[in-house]
């Protein structure tokens, strides 16, 4: 009984001491993927839309799994964050309906093995207002997990240029 209670203090000590140390070890962990974020055209005139792409590898040596919404192939897990040239981060835009299109029926996931890629697409401009001419600066983000713990992967930051259109739109017709 004597070694038991020895045996348990010297757990306990252990925990104490080296705990601390082995959960700063697991946050210092690579991380299991990366994301790179690029625009399908890096220009365009206000009002056209902002297609993006993004590209997750996988970075572990176990399979991952890759959730889309498959009416448009955008991954629901990813975020991301627009500045206006000043610096200042805009807001996402206020849907007019915003019960359209929350609700899907989940789909399987795709399984990204080690070392592999999925790909998806997003239109930044239906999530954003970016009808203002100027440089745009834009950065993708996805929760490591579900456990808020376990931090966030973040992409790297790309600009875009909206410019003012080239030929100005078409006045209606006087009655």
């Amino acid at each position: 009984m004597r070694n038991m209670k020895r045996l348990l203090l010297a757990v306990c000590f252990d925990i104490a001491i080296f705990g601390p140390a082995l959960c700063q070890t697991q946050s210092a962990k690579e991380p299991p993927f990366s994301l790179t974020l690029s625009a399908l055209t890096p220009r365009v005139e206000a009002g056209q839309r902002v297609e993006l792409k993004i590209v997750m590898k996988n970075l572990t040596n176990h399979n991952l799994e890759y959730q889309h919404d498959f009416r448009n192939y955008q991954d629901r897990s990813n975020n991301y964050d627009v500045w206006d040239a000043s610096g200042k981060k805009l807001e996402p835009t206020k849907k007019k309906y915003p019960q359209i299109g929350d609700t899907f029926e989940p789909v399987p996931a795709h399984i990204v093995k080690p070392g592999e890629t999925e790909t998806s697409g997003i239109t930044i401009t239906l999530l954003y207002d970016m009808t203002q001419a100027g440089t745009y600066t834009i950065q993708a983000s996805r929760k490591i997990s579900d456990d808020a713990n376990n931090g966030v992967v973040q992409s790297n930051k790309i600009t875009v240029s909206v410019a003012v259109p080239l030929v100005p739109a078409p006045t209606p017709p006087q009655r």
